[in-house]
């Protein structure tokens, strides 16, 4: 799920623009939630509720840069900068955006927008922590030192990159919900392979580049190859 802001003056355009940009979440079957702002104080006082924020350059009280500068020192996320000023983009490049947006072209320029979006927030997924609940207790792992879990009889096998393997409770079914965000993909109905890992797409296994071979169910390859597809893109 990723927590999007906008932020901008115009209440037409900001409604517009939000409708705009919930048609193409679900175009691209990207989950999602939405808040807009008008008024850039508020939207900074919530600023730690957000994975990313599409923002006017050209505010009233507190210009788009200034906001940049602030989101940076206290709570660094993409900023995909929205403006009706070409000539404003070159003197914000200093404050490193992620994407500029232009108003009058919003519909050529989302799409590439929201897709490099979510794929760079996957790999930055990919240092947070996860906490399993194993036989020996609850412990904390990085997600990108889960190589792939495997259902074992009752229990789920988590396996690391160096070798660990820990049974813990639960279904297949809830951590590839859960961590599919993270660059996960359900191989069979037995694996989850962390994406990151996977070396190559065979015709019935998927290998992973220290050499353990998954099983790759028939009915699930054509996702597997288009969500590994969209993950060396973003490399």
């Amino acid at each position: 799920m990723l927590h999007i802001a906008v932020c901008d003056d115009e209440p037409i355009f900001l409604k517009t623009f939000e409708v705009k940009l919930e048609e193409k979440l679900k175009e691209l079957n990207i989950e999602g939630d939405i808040k807009s702002y008008h008024d850039e104080e508020k939207f900074l006082k919530e600023l730690s509720y957000f994975d990313a924020v599409f923002l006017d350059i050209d505010m009233p009280k507190i210009n788009g840069m200034e906001i940049a500068v602030y989101i940076k020192q206290n709570h660094p996320m993409p900023i995909l900068f929205l403006t009706a000023h070409d000539e404003l983009v070159y003197s914000s490049i200093q404050f490193q955006p992620f994407r500029f947006i232009r108003k009058e072209y919003v519909d050529v320029e989302l799409e590439e927008a929201v897709k490099a979006l979510e794929e760079h927030i996957k790999v930055q997924f990919q240092n947070h922590l996860v906490c399993l609940h194993t036989s020996m207790g609850n412990i904390t792992l990085s997600v990108k030192n889960i190589t792939f879990a495997e259902i074992y009889g009752h229990w789920i096998k988590i396996h690391t990159k160096d070798g660990k393997v820990f049974e813990c409770y639960g279904s297949l079914s809830a951590y590839e919900k859960q961590w599919e965000k993270y660059g996960f993909v359900r191989t069979h109905k037995s694996y989850l392979a962390n994406g990151w890992y996977i070396y190559s797409i065979q015709k019935n296994i998927v290998v992973l580049d220290n050499g353990e071979e998954l099983l790759l169910g028939r009915k699930r390859a054509h996702e597997v190859r288009e969500k590994f597809e969209i993950l060396m893109r973003s490399i």
